[in-house]
């Protein structure tokens, strides 16, 4: 039987991170927080049960404790995952970023770097 594959829309690489972050929506002004699964230059996935609709406009705010910072970014929901599935992934809402304060990608950038080179638990 063939492997079915979609094809690939995003323009950088994913990379499995889990990062707490506050979601704040035109309705909802209180922060909402979860943790993300995934994160590139360009999109985040976040884990929940309760994903939002797509086209939503989001505002995010990152906690890079390690490095005594926080990330604001503002993004769309893109996909929107009710259950977890083989096919679709995990429940959740996949969010292209558009937009992070002056130094944000750096910082998530360093952040993703230093979580590369350090050694796993696995490992020890």
């Amino acid at each position: 039987m063939a492997e079915t594959r979609t094809k690939e829309l995003r323009k950088s690489p994913r990379q499995k991170f889990s990062l707490p972050v506050q979601l704040v929506t035109r309705r909802n002004l209180e922060p909402i927080p979860f943790e993300t699964l995934n994160i590139s230059e360009g999109g985040v996935f976040i884990a929940t049960d309760s994903p939002l609709p797509v086209s939503t406009e989001v505002t995010l705010v990152f906690f890079l404790s390690t490095l005594n910072a926080n990330v604001r970014a503002s993004g769309t929901v893109v996909r929107s995952n009710r259950t977890s599935t083989e096919t679709e992934g995990p429940a959740g809402i996949a969010v292209e970023l558009r937009e992070y304060g002056r130094v944000g990608w750096h910082l998530l950038k360093r952040l993703l770097e230093t979580q590369e080179t350090s050694p796993s638990e696995e490992q020890e």
